[in-house]
C-alpha cells in the first residue's frame, strides 16, 4: 500500500524523501516507547495504528481482535477516566 501511495505522490510531482517512511513522518522514537510502555505492541504494524490513531483528529475505526489496542488507548487514557 506504501508502495502505491509513493508513486501517486510521485506521479503528482510531491517532494519525497528517497525513502519515505509513514511511521517516521507521524512519530518519534521517544513517542513510541511511551505507547510500548502503556501495552502498545512493538510490532511495525502496531506502531503504525498507534502513529495513526495519535495523529488523528477525529474517532479511529478500531479492528482489534486480539484486544492489544483497546488495552493500550485504556492505558493511555486513563487520567481522564476512559471506561
Amino acid at each position: 500500500a506504501t508502495a502505491r501511495f509513493v508513486q501517486f505522490l510521485q506521479d503528482r510531482d510531491v517532494p519525497l524523501s528517497p525513502d519515505p517512511d509513514p511511521l517516521a513522518s507521524l512519530s518519534t522514537e521517544a513517542e513510541q516507547a511511551r505507547w510500548c510502555a502503556k501495552g502498545l505492541p512493538r510490532d511495525r504494524a502496531s506502531l503504525e495504528n498507534g502513529a495513526i490513531m495519535m495523529s488523528s483528529k477525529r474517532w479511529n475505526l478500531i479492528i482489534d481482535p486480539q484486544n492489544q489496542g483497546s488495552v493500550w488507548i485504556k492505558h493511555k487514557e486513563a487520567g481522564r477516566k476512559l471506561q
